[in-house]
């Protein structure tokens, strides 16, 4: 592209014609075909001034109501000269991304930032503009200028995934056609990110753009609706960076259950399955989204997923991470899930009592003390019976734990275990006491005459008295 061939050019407001009009405008687009290198220390600027003065002013001829519809002949070089300008090297940092919201200083920014706006913007204007003929819009906007759109999403630019995020949602709206395609991209795109990418910066556009699509599904909800929701978005609790798009993911999920409640199942199946065992802020947000889910179902609905809910409600309380303890205590400032509590509590107790009172007894952070302490009392007054029963039940539980304790470590003694390696190696982890007993009686060398042990089991588990009402055969070592 030579210099003169922007020089002489009339603007388009100065054309009479509307004929004479287009085809300027397409000769402007060709014009603008050349991406200008911005890394360059003060190269092209007069090149670089009189390309974003074209692109202003094809932004400003589209944005001016017309007469005529657009014609057939503009679509394809428009489209031409997006593509040149868009469909590149997206800007992105090396190596391995830190899901903490990176700063802006840690941002790569796309360096011909001037240039790529005005191209959105004629982009998005054409997309939108009333007098765009959709029917012939499909030829150019084809299912691989979509695939080739959803790729710029992995941009580091905040300002680039923004503007994508207008114009995919422009397109869903007005190209009825290719609504299908971009929901199941979108799909293939996250499922891609889950399994194998493990890095993708635009997940939180894509998901506001799906926020508005799932706002519009009509009821009842299509079975392709449902499957996308459990193929699509419950798995994205998966990755690691979770954090940096979750309140967009738990929106769209809100929104699905809002319009069913028995998929709500389904999310807190998905949940619990997707648990994180040793990421503290991921189970904090897990918590976070478990207590909206709650207070969106009827109570009765939650009766084939109540053991695993309150099994992982009773592990976060556990938790020596003080954050997460302390997010599941607070659980019970929300009546919704007291009520659910109450409405479970012959399996919601059980489960976390045990918790409780482990916290109570050794947990490091005094605030996590007092409110185990305070949850205790709750429940006590929920139930007083069953609350008594089930304290009564981790009672002789902790009781037998630290009998077994005993027991293992006076075998580990008289068999001469003196690490680890050699305890898993002579007993296995999880054994009952009958069972460490008979190792006890029939070890050979435990009955070693060589070490001079002789020692009789009965006298053995003598001098481990067993709790009232306590029962040898089923306890194991943990």
């Amino acid at each position: 592209m030579g210099r003169q061939g922007w020089e002489g050019l009339p603007a388009l407001k100065d054309v009479p014609s509307f004929d004479a009009q287009c085809d300027l405008f397409i000769h402007k687009l060709s014009l603008c075909h050349e991406r200008i290198n911005f890394n360059l220390p003060n190269g092209h600027l007069k090149r670089e001034s009189l390309k974003t003065q074209t692109l202003e002013e094809l932004i400003d001829y589209m944005d001016q109501p017309m007469k005529d519809a657009f014609p057939m002949r503009i679509y394809p070089p428009l489209i031409s000269m997006v593509s040149a300008n868009l469909f590149r090297r997206v800007p992105t940092r090396e190596g391995l991304v830190n899901y903490s919201e990176p700063d802006d200083q840690s941002r790569s920014l796309e360096p011909a930032w001037v240039h790529v706006e005005l191209v959105y913007g004629v982009l998005q204007r054409f997309i939108a503009h009333p007098r765009a003929d959709v029917f012939l819009m499909q030829t150019v906007v084809t299912k691989d200028f979509i695939l080739r759109l959803l790729d710029l999403f992995d941009s580091e630019d905040m300002r680039e995934r923004e503007q994508l995020k207008t114009i995919l949602h422009s397109a869903y709206s007005r190209i009825i056609p290719l609504r299908g395609f971009i929901r199941s991209s979108i799909t293939d795109l996250f499922q891609r990110y889950i399994y194998e990418l493990q890095r993708f910066n635009g997940v939180a556009e894509l998901l506001e753009i799906l926020g508005s699509i799932i706002n519009g599904f009509a009821l009842p909800l299509r079975d392709e609706h449902k499957e996308f929701l459990r193929t699509a978005l419950i798995p994205l609790h998966v990755p690691a960076g979770l954090a940096t798009y979750h309140v967009q993911l738990s929106f769209c999920i809100t929104l699905f259950v809002e319009k069913d409640t028995s998929l709500s199942i389904d999310v807190i199946k998905g949940l619990c399955k997707y648990w994180p065992r040793v990421q503290s802020r991921k189970e904090v947000l897990f918590l976070a989204e478990l207590e909206e889910l709650l207070e969106l179902v009827e109570v009765e609905e939650l009766s084939s997923v109540v053991e695993p809910l309150f099994g992982r409600i009773a592990g976060s309380i556990a938790s020596q991470h003080f954050q997460v303890a302390e997010r599941a205590l607070l659980l019970w400032n929300n009546e919704y899930v007291v009520n659910c509590i109450m409405h479970y509590r012959e399996v919601a107790m059980p489960a976390i009592i045990p918790a409780l009172r482990d916290n109570e007894r050794r947990h490091w952070n005094q605030q996590v003390v007092l409110l185990s302490c305070h949850v205790q009392r709750l429940l006590s007054e929920m139930d007083p019976q069953l609350y008594d029963r089930c304290f009564n039940e981790d009672e002789r539980s902790l009781m037998r734990r630290e009998r077994v304790a005993r027991l293992k470590a006076k075998l580990s003694e008289d068999l001469n275990l003196t690490s680890e390696s050699e305890w898993n190696g002579t007993i296995r982890p999880m054994s009952s006491i009958s069972e460490l007993l008979e190792i006890a009686r029939t070890s050979s060398e435990y009955r070693s005459k060589e070490n001079g042990v002789d020692l009789n089991c009965t006298e053995l588990k003598r001098q481990l008295p067993k709790a009232d009402g306590e029962d040898d055969d089923d306890e194991e070592v943990r």
